[in-house]
């Protein structure tokens, strides 16, 4: 009895501790097949999520590209509109160039149409020394000659015969011999050097190159270089005033015979 009990109750151990190894790995295959539809479905739900994530970067980068497309256009746009204002700058440049070349020509020509109404309004004399000036300082061959050559030059171009054809020697001729004879052939010059050289040089002598002179037949037109005989005496008489004035002394006359 004992040893059939004995028996029994072993074997009915052993088939209850293969009972429970089996529920064992029943409930582990159920926590894995859980486990495995929760990551499943966790996985699934993340490919959704990337999926969603991607259909948008998608819709974004659709959208940028349009963007992108119609900047690029735009970008083209302005880029035709600059390089036609370009040229449109560069014609404008070249007709403001060419304006201001006009500006420069008609400010030089005013400004010598203004030269040429003041020169006008100048006496002649006046308007031939500024005449005369301007081409001296002008760019002609004569700026080259020497400084000490060009009075020389314009004196012999006065003289000159077919200077306004010869009508201006005589008035020239005339200028010269009334300068020498206000400076030099004076009155009271020649009557000093005749007092001083006494007796070489007379009223007569005077009136000899008087004569000479006179016989020329330019007198008239070209004027006199030496002092008449009547101007000699004034200047003597106006002398000897003065001198009496300064110097007084008596005049005795006595009779020789």
């Amino acid at each position: 009895m004992d040893s059939s009990s004995n028996s029994n109750v072993s074997c009915h151990d052993g088939h209850s501790s293969v009972l429970d190894d089996s529920s064992i790995e029943d409930d582990d295959v159920d926590v894995c097949l859980n486990y495995k539809a929760v990551s499943h479905e966790k996985l699934k739900e993340q490919a959704e999520n990337y999926d969603r994530i991607i259909r948008q970067l998608q819709d974004e980068v659709t959208s940028k590209s349009s963007i992108v497309e119609e900047l690029s256009t735009k970008v083209s746009s302005l880029q035709n509109l600059i390089s036609e204002q370009a040229e449109k700058m560069s014609k404008m440049t070249a007709r403001i160039n060419q304006l201001n070349n006009h500006l420069n020509y008609y400010k030089k020509k005013s400004t010598d149409v203004q030269t040429e109404l003041k020169s006008t309004s100048l006496p002649l004399d006046e308007a031939v020394v500024k005449v005369v000036n301007d081409l001296l300082l002008s760019r002609g061959r004569h700026k080259l000659m020497k400084k000490c050559n060009v009075p020389s030059a314009e004196a012999k171009g006065i003289f000159h015969p077919s200077f306004l054809d010869g009508t201006v020697l005589p008035e020239v001729i005339k200028l010269s011999k009334n300068w020498l004879r206000k400076h030099v052939f004076t009155p009271s010059a020649i009557l000093k050097q005749m007092d001083i050289h006494g007796g070489t040089l007379n009223y007569k002598g005077i009136t000899v190159l008087n004569d000479v002179e006179t016989a020329s037949e330019n007198v008239g037109k070209m004027g006199r270089l030496l002092p008449s005989l009547a101007s000699l005496q004034r200047v003597a008489q106006k002398l000897e005033k003065a001198g009496e004035h300064l110097c007084p002394y008596p005049v005795n006359i006595y009779k020789l015979w």
